[in-house]
């Protein structure tokens, strides 16, 4: 699999929002966001956070945790970011077969630019 990494201006990035809000309702309904997302909310949310990164802390014991799931901070650590632990904050979604929405801690990584 290849990749293309593109630095994309503001009005360049509201052209693409369908299909990032897209992207992230399909990455962050797996293993361990289990987001149960919907297209109106993501297009609103991206507009207001294009450039956020923090990752959810989830439990390393969680039973919902694919066997195949591996851990991404060697992929963001190789492009120069690293990880804040003690810079945490929470927000809230409803994961999926979830009746209501509740917090998930949120670890921040920085990179210097």
């Amino acid at each position: 699999m290849s990749y293309n990494f593109q630095v994309l201006q503001k009005e360049e990035l509201a052209a693409c929002i369908d299909d990032l809000a897209d992207l992230r309702i399909s990455v962050f309904r797996e293993y361990p966001y289990l987001y149960d997302g919907n297209l109106e909310y993501e297009k609103k949310y991206l507009k207001q956070y294009l450039i956020t990164f923090c990752e959810v802390v989830s439990p390393k014991n969680d039973p919902r945790r694919p066997p195949d799931y591996f851990c991404l901070d060697e992929f963001w650590t190789r492009r120069g970011f690293v990880k804040i632990p003690d810079l945490v904050t929470q927000f809230s979604w409803k994961e999926i077969d979830s009746e209501d929405e509740f917090y998930h801690p949120m670890v921040f990584w920085s990179k210097k630019l």
